[in-house]
C-alpha cells in the first residue's frame, strides 16, 4: 500500500470523509520519517482531493467567528486569534545548529510540538496541508453562497493559494492563543515560498551553513503573520539568544541597551517604519524572515541608483548604516509591488522588539538577557493587572 494514498486519484463519491479520514495518517507518516526528506516545494494534492477539501469548510459562525470584508475587500476574522490576556511566554526558536531564523517553538492543542515561522510581512497565517489535522483545523464556507475564503499570500510569489479555517489553539508555554485563524494551501509537502527560502546569494556561507538553514526551514510548520502579531502588546526577539518574547497586556520598556526606536505603522495591514534609502524616505516593511539585508521594487526612480550599484546608504531615524547590501524584488521573485523590505540579515544584529501597544520598533544591542527582559513583562503585567490545470474555486489570481 501507497504510503501517501492521497496522492491517487480519489472519485468523488466520499471523497471529502476519505480525506479527513486519511490525512491525520498521512501527517504521522511525514512525521515519523521525518520532513528532511521531503522536498521544501510542494506538490498540489489532485482536483478532486481539493474539492473535497472544499466541501469539508463549514460555516464559520459555527466557531463563534464572524467574517465579513474590510475597506480593502480581504475578509476579517472577528472573535478568532485571541490571545489569553495578562499572559506571556519566553519561546526558544526551533531550529537546528545555532539557526538564528525566527522560528520558534510551538505546540498544538494536541501537544503536537513544531515549528512557527515568524513572518510579519505574512498579512495572514499558514500552515501546512498535512498539519491541519494536528491543529484541529476546519476550513470556512463563506455565507450565504457557500463558497469557501481564499487566497494567493501576497507577501510571497505562490502558485498554490490557501483556504481560510479555524484551528484549535497554538500553545506557547502557559500562553494560550484561541481560534487561530490559518490559510492551509491544499498541497504536499512543505510550505516551499512560505517558508522563505534563500534567494539573494551569500558566498560567505559554507555548503554547511546553507544545508542548516535548509533544514531549519523545512521545520516550518506554519507561519504567524501580522494578523495574530497585533494581538500582542508587543513580540520582542532576540536573534542571538535564539528567543522571543510573546506578551499580551505589558508595556515595553527599553533600556541602556536601546539602539533606536521608531514609529512603526501598518502599510498594506503589514508593520513598517519609515526610512531613507539613499535620503529618500520610503515606508519599508519589517521583513523578519527574508533572507537578506535591504530588498527594493525595481523601476522606483529613488531607488535606481542603490537597485544598480547593490548598496545603499540606510537611515532608521537618524541612525545610519552605511553599504547595506541591495537586491530587487524581483531578483528574489517577491511581488514586484510591494514597498522597499528591510530583511533578516539586517535585524539579526540586533534585538528587535515589535511594540504594537505604542505603536513603536526598538532596536536594542545583543547583549541584552531575555530571561531579564521576561521577568520585566510579568512585572509589568502585575502592575497593570503540467496537466489540466488546478481550478481552486472562489479565488481570484
Amino acid at each position: 500500500m501507497s504510503l501517501f494514498p492521497l496522492r491517487q486519484p480519489v472519485s468523488a463519491i466520499g471523497a471529502a470523509t476519505l480525506t479527513l479520514a486519511l490525512l491525520p495518517l498521512l501527517g504521522a507518516g511525514c512525521l515519523r520519517f521525518g520532513v528532511d526528506r521531503l522536498p521544501l516545494a510542494p506538490e498540489p494534492a489532485p482536483q478532486a482531493e481539493v474539492d473535497a477539501f472544499i466541501e469539508s469548510g463549514r460555516d464559520a459562525r459555527v466557531a463563534n467567528i464572524t467574517v465579513y470584508r474590510g475597506t480593502t475587500g480581504k475578509p476579517v476574522f472577528q472573535n478568532a486569534n485571541r490571545p489569553w490576556y495578562g499572559k506571556s511566554a519566553l519561546v526558544r526558536f526551533f531550529g537546528p545548529g545555532k539557526s538564528s531564523l525566527p522560528i520558534v517553538r510551538a505546540e498544538s492543542a494536541r501537544m503536537e510540538e513544531y515549528g512557527l515561522l515568524l513572518d510579519p510581512t505574512a498579512r495572514q497565517n499558514w500552515c501546512r496541508y498535512e498539519s491541519a489535522p494536528d491543529q484541529d483545523y476546519r476550513p470556512f464556507k463563506e455565507d450565504p453562497d457557500g463558497e469557501p475564503i481564499g487566497e494567493y499570500p501576497d507577501h510571497v510569489v505562490s502558485d498554490i493559494p490557501g483556504y481560510a479555517g479555524v484551528a484549535n489553539k497554538v500553545v506557547f508555554e502557559t500562553l494560550h492563543v484561541e481560534s487561530p485563524v490559518y490559510y492551509v494551501p491544499p498541497a504536499y509537502g512543505l510550505l516551499g515560498p512560505l517558508a522563505r527560502p534563500e534567494a539573494a546569494p551569500a558566498p560567505e556561507r559554507s555548503w554547511l551553513v546553507r544545508r542548516a538553514m535548509e533544514g531549519a526551514r523545512k521545520r516550518i510548520t506554519a507561519v504567524m503573520g501580522a494578523s495574530l502579531m497585533q494581538a500582542f502588546s508587543f513580540i520582542r526577539i532576540s536573534f542571538p539568544e535564539r528567543t522571543a518574547i510573546l506578551a499580551t497586556s505589558q508595556t515595553y520598556r527599553s533600556g541602556s541597551q536601546e539602539v533606536l526606536h521608531l514609529p512603526m505603522t501598518m502599510v498594506r495591514e503589514r508593520p513598517s517604519v519609515v526610512a531613507r534609502i539613499d535620503g529618500s524616505m520610503q515606508n519599508c516593511w519589517i521583513d523578519l524572515a527574508g533572507d537578506f539585508a535591504l530588498s527594493v521594487p525595481a523601476g522606483v526612480p529613488e531607488l535606481a541608483g542603490a537597485a544598480e550599484r547593490g548598496t545603499a546608504m540606510l537611515d532608521l531615524g537618524g541612525y545610519v548604516l552605511d553599504e547595506v547590501p541591495v537586491v530587487t524584488h524581483e531578483s528574489l521573485g517577491l511581488p514586484p509591488e510591494a514597498p522597499p523590505r528591510i530583511g533578516w540579515r539586517l535585524w539579526r544584529e540586533y534585538t528587535v522588539v515589535l511594540d504594537f501597544k505604542q505603536s513603536t520598533l526598538w532596536l536594542e544591542d545583543n547583549s541584552f538577557d531575555a530571561a531579564a527582559a521576561e521577568q520585566a513583562a510579568k512585572a509589568a503585567a502585575e502592575a497593570e493587572g503540467e496537466s489540466a490545470p488546478l481550478h481552486y474555486r472562489g479565488i481570484t489570481p
